[in-house]
């Protein structure tokens, strides 16, 4: 697929924050704002921001418009969603595509929105982030090494880029080798929700992230089962595993066997024949590396390294 990429973002640009899933604690919003500013853009809160329709931010109609209002806008260069959560999937069907397509920029979310990264790069050519949200950029200022990150994410081209954990946080091997292929992915709920739909995520030929955050042991097996079953798991070049928080088993029952999240991982990708590496610095916790769903890169998985093979912006 012949890539439609955004132009590099400047400081002075105009970046917009919306809200296509949950809607977001108010008080947050201010520090986001700010934190932008300090980094030099002018901010456009979307109306979806400062919406609310029981748990989602506005109705879907409202929050479909406030993201095609976004790319039709000459005068934003870049979108940051502001929360995560559930609903994104809800807009799949209703979005003008050939809006976006006409109008690529860069898009960063993550967690529920690894459905309109996806979808963009699939319906649109367009590669986006599956990035740290601006509801939590607070939290990445003050971890250096994700701010270091933020920052190459937002300001940086990518071609030759090593993206690597830090000596803090040991990444390991489940399958030593190296693959390439065009990352796809992101959180394994969304994936698992998308099968059997338009949206479905191709995993042919493809390195594959998977992260998550409050699924218990027995949840996760069901979804990887499920793709197990569906023969998509042995079509990936490669798997990256990442953070999978708040996900270990509470039973204290004596007679029930625990399978944790490094058990199930081995269990379902370690006999694919294909470098998987486990516990990579993206998901719902820190230190976190922003990685670019839609472009190709390679997965060393002996050396615990992706390096980027392209550039993200024109």
């Amino acid at each position: 697929m012949k890539l439609n990429k955004p132009e590099k973002l400047q400081k002075g640009d105009k970046i917009g924050l919306v809200c296509p899933s949950f809607c977001t604690d108010q008080n947050k919003i201010t520090d986001t704002v700010k934190l932008l500013e300090e980094l030099g853009f002018e901010v456009k809160l979307g109306k979806s921001v400062c919406a609310k329709n029981d748990y989602l931010a506005g109705n879907d109609e409202l929050r479909k418009n406030d993201l095609e209002d976004m790319f039709s806008d000459s005068s934003v260069k870049g979108i940051i969603c502001q929360q995560g959560g559930y609903g994104a999937t809800r807009l799949l069907d209703m979005l003008d595509y050939e809006v976006i397509r006409k109008n690529p920029k860069f898009f960063l979310g993550y967690s529920d929105i690894t459905a309109l990264n996806n979808a963009f790069y699939k319906l649109c050519g367009l590669p986006s982030y599956q990035g740290k949200i601006g509801a939590q950029l607070p939290a990445v200022k003050k971890d250096k090494f994700s701010y270091d990150d933020y920052l190459q994410t937002l300001f940086s081209n990518t071609k030759n880029r090593l993206l690597k954990n830090p000596t803090t946080h040991k990444a390991y091997t489940i399958t030593k080798g190296i693959a390439e292929g065009i990352l796809a992915g992101g959180n394994l709920s969304l994936i698992y929700a998308l099968m059997g739909t338009p949206y479905e995520i191709d995993f042919k030929d493809k390195i594959i992230l998977l992260e998550d955050v409050s699924e218990k042991p027995y949840a996760i097996d069901r979804m990887l089962q499920s793709l197990k079953l569906s023969g998509k798991l042995k079509e990936a070049n490669g798997f990256i595993v990442g953070q999978f928080t708040d996900c270990e088993s509470t039973s204290t029952s004596p007679n029930e066997v625990i399978r944790d999240i490094s058990y199930l991982m081995n269990e379902f990708l370690g006999s694919l024949g294909v470098p998987v590496l486990a516990n990579f610095c993206n998901g719902h916790d820190m230190p976190y590396i922003n990685l670019p769903i839609g472009l190709k890169v390679c997965l060393n998985a002996s050396n615990h390294t992706v390096t980027i093979l392209e550039d993200f912006f024109k």
